[in-house]
């Protein structure tokens, strides 16, 4: 024979039994483990996990645009390492055919060709061209990214995410702290401005 006592015991249990069921399926959420029981849900659990979603999801969202513009600033730079050697290819190239004119002095000739072989050796070692490509090239693959991310869950947008960076070309180090500024700035946030050295401060201002 069951009590009244005996019934609000009862009932009692099952209560802590769907809050732990709810409780324990939040903090899978949080950590990323796709909950084994969603019935038990109530609605501010459900909103609170969609907010935990939706802001891992714009973090998610800040490392793809700090990638797109590490990307375009160092495809920029290389771009202009290309122009330079292209100009400066020109400038010593006139300067070697100079030789063949008894006019102009012997020291622009050899000036002329000592350019010319610094250009053919930093376009073979450096390969300006080929590196500006292919950071372009990532470059549209994050803004592509970005652009469909909106119906993807913040798992969907972090595998699409880890799955670009399996691609990415080698990027110039210090330029890093000069894209990072650029995002901070542009979302308001000048304050947290990463400090950058003169050699980066010169990078900044060609790329």
């Amino acid at each position: 024979m069951y009590s009244a006592e005996h019934d609000t015991v009862q009932k009692g249990a099952r209560a802590a039994e769907t809050c732990s069921s709810a409780c324990a399926a939040a903090a899978a959420a949080a950590v990323g483990v796709a909950p084994t029981n969603t019935t038990t849900f109530s609605a501010p659990i459900k909103n609170i996990i969609n907010e935990m979603d939706d802001q891992r999801k714009a973090i998610l969202l800040g490392e793809a645009r700090y990638a797109e513009r590490l990307t375009r600033r160092t495809a920029r730079l290389y771009r202009r390492i290309a122009w330079a050697c292209a100009f400066l290819g020109v400038v010593g190239g006139s300067g070697v055919v100079s030789a063949l004119s008894m006019r102009v002095p012997d020291w622009v000739s050899v000036t002329g060709a000592v350019i010319l072989m610094m250009v053919a050796a930093v376009t073979l070692t450096v390969r300006p061209v080929e590196k500006a490509v292919a950071n372009e090239t990532d470059a549209r693959k994050y803004a592509a990214l970005r652009t469909a991310a909106g119906p993807m869950s913040a798992d969907e947008f972090q595998s699409a995410l880890n799955k670009a960076r399996e691609t990415d070309t080698a990027e110039i180090e210090p330029l890093r702290e000069v894209a990072y500024n650029d995002i901070v700035t542009e979302i308001g946030r000048a304050d947290l401005k990463a400090p950058l050295r003169v050699g980066q401060r010169l990078l900044g201002a060609l790329a």
